[in-house]
């Protein structure tokens, strides 16, 4: 109901000084229940030109930012959203939208991490992100336990760290998260999701590692918040709820054929929904379970699937990771596998063709929002 709501409101919004704020909140809080989140990011778009048209530069701006949440939850290419984001943080810098650039590099930097720009791929840190554009250390106030692109920021840090196998450090971020007792965003927000995920595969990874970490029961209430939002029909939490089942299911569950059935189901949903890092995730679970139950085959099959969606996705850094982790894995192979499975992603991607041939005008746009 709230998002039949949410579209009048859009479809009412006949001037350009109303729409950014009425997209911020549509992008943020709705549109993810209603359809894939990447399908929210051309609207976004819409919001940021309108503010800059209209004057309204912390809408607009804002706009931007949420773009930036959705985009690297929606597990879209981390390449161009890397560049994108370097010329859009300039933008907010030239014109101290201070709000909008707290809350977009955290972003930038896992993007550059990841895709193998930066030398330490873990480090999503204040020190990091003042090094990124140069802006003033006020911006980020560390020890503002209010504050939700700090929030944001450790986050990131525990899914970087999480995702490249130093599960010490992804716990030591969840520190920061519950001991300072960090406030959420508010509702519905989009990055409650994703927190949740992180939530998630954080505590089961460390249940089957260290099973005393403080952290371990993180996934019960992850799972329950997000079976919560899936009875509310949010069509991107169902998947990575199936995701989380499987991986828990699999502490108990010892019959290949059964586990089997459990990870493709996960790796079938996300797939569907476009989730191209959530579908590595699953198939690198899928592998290591393959690898505890002895079964060389398919464990090969799952981790050089994992790489190639990684490699997709621009996750070079993670890939190199996992050659140095899975070493008896033939990774050679997954050259043609790379193409494959480009093809295959066909159906989704022609749906947000129209976002990025679009592109996001910073060449054009960054004279608009100097004048």
């Amino acid at each position: 109901e709230a998002f039949r709501y949410s579209q009048l409101a859009v479809r009412s919004s006949k001037s350009k000084r109303a729409l950014p704020e009425v997209q911020m909140m549509v992008g943020a809080f709705l549109s993810h229940f209603e359809r894939p989140a990447a399908l929210s990011l051309s609207p976004l778009i819409d919001g940021y030109r309108s503010g800059l048209e209209s004057g309204d530069m912390m809408c607009g701006t804002i706009c931007m930012s949420v773009y930036a949440h959705v985009y690297l939850f929606s597990g879209l290419s981390l390449t161009s959203f890397a560049k994108d984001m370097l010329h859009f943080t300039h933008q907010l810098k030239l014109c101290h939208q201070d709000l909008a650039l707290a809350f977009v590099l955290p972003a930038l930097q896992l993007a550059l991490n990841l895709s193998g720009k930066t030398s330490d791929p873990k480090d999503v840190s204040i020190t990091s992100m003042r090094n990124l554009v140069g802006y003033n250390d006020s911006m980020f106030v560390d020890n503002a336990i209010e504050d939700p692109s700090v929030l944001f920021m450790y986050y990131l840090q525990a899914f970087s760290a999480y995702l490249l196998g130093d599960l010490g450090a992804a716990s030591n971020a969840l520190d920061h998260v519950y001991e300072r007792k960090m406030t959420r965003l508010d509702g519905t927000q989009i990055l409650n999701i994703f927190f949740e995920a992180v939530d998630g595969l954080i505590s089961l990874a460390l249940r089957r590692t260290q099973p005393q970490n403080k952290h371990r029961g993180l996934a019960r209430s992850s799972m329950k918040s997000l079976e919560r939002l899936t009875k509310k029909r949010s069509v991107n939490c169902s998947p990575i709820l199936v995701l989380l089942r499987a991986e828990k299911a699999s502490f108990k569950m010892h019959e290949t054929e059964v586990l089997k059935q459990k990870y493709a189901d996960a790796i079938r949903q996300l797939t569907r929904s476009g989730f191209l890092h959530y579908t590595a995730i699953a198939n690198e679970m899928a592998g290591r379970a393959m690898l505890r139950q002895k079964d060389e085959y398919w464990a090969e099959y799952y981790l050089i699937e994992a790489a190639v969606k990684y490699t997709e996705w621009g996750a070079t850094a993670k890939v190199e990771q996992m050659k140095k982790e899975y070493t008896s894995i033939q990774f050679q192979n997954m050259a043609h596998r790379v193409s494959s499975s480009l093809h295959s992603r066909e159906w989704f991607d022609s749906s947000v063709d129209s976002i990025k041939s679009r592109s996001l005008g910073f060449d054009g746009g960054s004279q608009l929002l100097i004048q």
